[in-house]
C-alpha cells in the first residue's frame, strides 16, 4: 500500500516542474444579446487593450523554435515520466475533500500576484477583491483551505503580471520555452520569474503549491498531447490561444460591483 506521507513528499520534492505544464484553452463565454440602450462603456475611452487588440490577436511568432522545441522536448520527457506519476499518486492517496481544500490554498497563495498584477493593469476593483480575498481566506477559511470569500461574493479571479502588461497595450511578442517554466512569451516569461524569485514561502511549501495547482489540470494536458501529431505546436497554440482568452475575458464570474449591477437590469 502507497505510504500517503511519502507520496506527499514526493510530490514536494519535484512539483516545481508544475510550470512546464500548459493550460487547456478556457471554454468561450457566451455572448448576451443587447437591448437598444447605449451603456458609459460604450461611449468610453478605449482602453490600450481594446486599442492593440487586433495586433494582439496577430502578434504571435515563433522565430524561436529552433530553441523552443528541443527544451519543450526535454520538459515534455520530464513531465510525462516523472511529474504525472507522481500527481497520479498524490490523488490515489489522497481524499477528494482533502484534494478539493488544499487546492483552494494553492488558489489563495496567488492572491497577492493577483494584487500586482492587476495594479499594473490599472484595475483597481480587480486589486481590492483579491486583496479582500486573501484576506478574508487567510483568516477565516484558515490559511485558505475553505474558500469564505467566495461565498461573500468576492469571486476569484487569476490577474498575472503579464496580464497586467497586456492591459496597457503590451504585445506578448515571440513565443518563449524555458527549460522546466515551460510554454511562455516574452511579455509573461518575466513576470513567470519574478513570481518564483521574489516568493516568500519556504521552497516546500512552494512545491507542494505548484503540484497541487498542476494536479488540477494534469488530465486536460494529458489528453491534449498523447493524440497529437506534433506535441510542440499543439501546446503552443494552446497556450498562446488560453493567454488571449484570459487576458481578453479576465474572468469569467462577474465582480462584486458587476454583479450588483445586473441585478438591478
Amino acid at each position: 500500500m502507497i505510504d500517503k506521507r511519502m507520496a506527499f513528499s514526493t510530490v514536494q520534492a519535484i512539483a516545481l516542474a508544475v510550470v512546464l505544464t500548459v493550460q487547456a484553452p478556457g471554454d468561450t463565454l457566451a455572448q448576451s444579446a443587447s437591448g437598444n440602450q447605449t451603456s458609459a462603456s460604450d461611449t468610453a475611452k478605449p482602453s490600450p487593450l481594446d486599442t492593440n487588440w487586433d495586433k494582439e490577436e496577430e502578434s504571435r511568432s515563433d522565430p524561436l523554435e529552433f530553441l523552443n522545441r528541443p527544451i519543450s522536448a526535454i520538459n515534455r520527457f520530464f513531465r510525462q515520466g516523472v511529474l504525472d506519476p507522481v500527481v497520479k499518486a498524490y490523488k490515489f492517496v489522497t481524499p477528494d475533500a482533502a484534494e478539493m481544500a488544499l487546492s483552494a490554498a494553492a488558489s489563495n497563495l496567488t492572491e497577492p500576484f493577483s494584487i500586482v498584477g492587476a495594479l499594473i493593469g490599472g484595475d483597481l476593483e480587480g486589486a481590492g477583491t483579491a486583496t479582500a480575498r486573501f484576506v478574508v481566506n487567510t483568516s477565516i477559511g484558515v490559511g485558505g483551505l475553505a474558500d469564505v470569500a467566495t461565498a461573500a461574493g468576492l469571486n476569484y479571479c487569476r490577474e498575472d503580471i503579464g496580464q497586467g502588461l497586456a492591459q496597457q497595450g503590451v504585445g506578448t511578442g515571440p513565443h518563449v520555452v524555458a527549460p522546466i517554466i515551460g510554454p511562455s512569451n516574452l511579455r509573461d516569461l518575466p513576470g513567470k520569474l519574478i513570481e518564483v524569485i521574489v516568493n516568500p514561502l519556504p521552497p516546500g511549501v512552494t512545491l507542494a503549491q505548484a503540484g497541487v495547482e498542476y494536479s488540477g489540470k494534469q488530465e486536460k494536458v494529458e489528453k491534449l498531447t498523447e493524440s497529437s501529431i506534433d506535441p510542440y505546436v499543439t501546446e503552443r497554440e494552446a497556450y498562446e490561444q488560453n493567454r488571449l482568452y484570459e487576458v481578453k475575458i479576465k474572468c469569467e464570474l462577474p465582480r462584486p460591483s458587476e454583479a450588483t449591477a445586473q441585478g438591478k437590469d
